[in-house]
């Protein structure tokens, strides 16, 4: 498990240049609403949770920002209870180096193309990402 805070800029900036391709990409976002039902620690908590286990899963790295709308929106018109969590996860594995470096190394699973997968015996990506839509309405409905 790697450290549980990590510099944000440092982080992508290591993302981006682990990659060769100029339109390579660096990031899957996952975008998830929260109950507004819950309290504000019960929304953190679980979408905390959920990107841990994908980061767990997948061995990268995620970065959730927590957003809840403001009086600017709610004043455009926005729905008050628009609670929602931006998850930013590296496109690949991740890493401690000996100097407790954050290292960005192979494609993560999920980001494999569907021609490579086959070969590996794996589904295809549409499959996975069925059964990560799966794992956070178990999680919300948990809570």
């Amino acid at each position: 498990m790697l450290p549980a805070t990590i510099d944000r800029s440092n982080l992508w900036n290591k993302a981006e240049s682990a990659e060769k391709r100029k339109d390579a990409r660096v990031a899957r976002e996952w975008l998830v609403n929260l109950p507004h039902e819950l309290s504000e620690q019960d929304r953190k908590t679980l979408a905390h949770k959920f990107a841990q286990t994908l980061a767990d899963r997948y061995g990268t790295i995620a970065d959730c920002a927590i957003h809840k709308p403001t009086q600017k929106e709610i004043d455009r018109g926005a729905d008050p209870r628009n609670f929602h969590a931006h998850i930013m996860f590296t496109t690949r594995t991740a890493a401690i180096g000996n100097n407790n470096e954050i290292l960005l190394t192979d494609k993560a699973d999920i980001e494999l193309s569907d021609t490579k997968r086959h070969k590996l015996g794996m589904e295809r990506v549409s499959v996975e990402i069925k059964e990560v839509r799966q794992l956070w309405e178990q999680l919300a409905n948990e809570k």
